[in-house]
């Protein structure tokens, strides 16, 4: 299916171009804080809600969907842990902390849902699906 495509690719150039917008920086201090506080919080917003999409369209898509998708979400999981370190390395995180937070709890539940996709939809465990078949 073509809309589990497009949701990774617009969600991946969104996590692209905040990441992009933390690596530029600012000369004031505060006015970085007031300008990119709002947009993590954005970000995450959007992070929490493309989970809310995507999780449950990835029961239904086709595998070779998933399989195409994964690179992409594998790349989105690595620029939010980048910006996360870059937001740690800079004193950010300390300054908006809450909102950091907020952005590590979401970049934790995006690993998990990448970890279930390998793991149960991709690669599925022979014994649980015997399990689950009642076998």
């Amino acid at each position: 299916m073509v809309a589990f495509q497009e949701k990774v690719a617009t969600f991946h150039h969104e996590a692209e171009a905040t990441t992009n917008v933390i690596n530029r920086g600012s000369d004031e201090h505060l006015d970085f804080i007031i300008s990119i506080k709002p947009k993590i919080q954005s970000l995450t917003a959007n992070l929490n809600n493309f989970l809310l999409e995507i999780i449950p369209l990835s029961n239904t898509s086709p595998l070779e969907d998933i399989q195409s998708g994964m690179l992409d979400l594998k790349d989105i999981y690595r620029q939010l842990l980048q910006l996360i370190a870059r937001m740690h390395d800079c004193g950010l995180y300390n300054d908006i902390k809450a909102t950091a937070r907020a952005l590590t709890h979401g970049t934790e539940n995006l690993r998990e849902f990448i970890y279930d996709l390998e793991h149960y939809r991709i690669h599925p465990d022979a014994e649980l699906e015997e399990l689950l078949a009642g076998k």
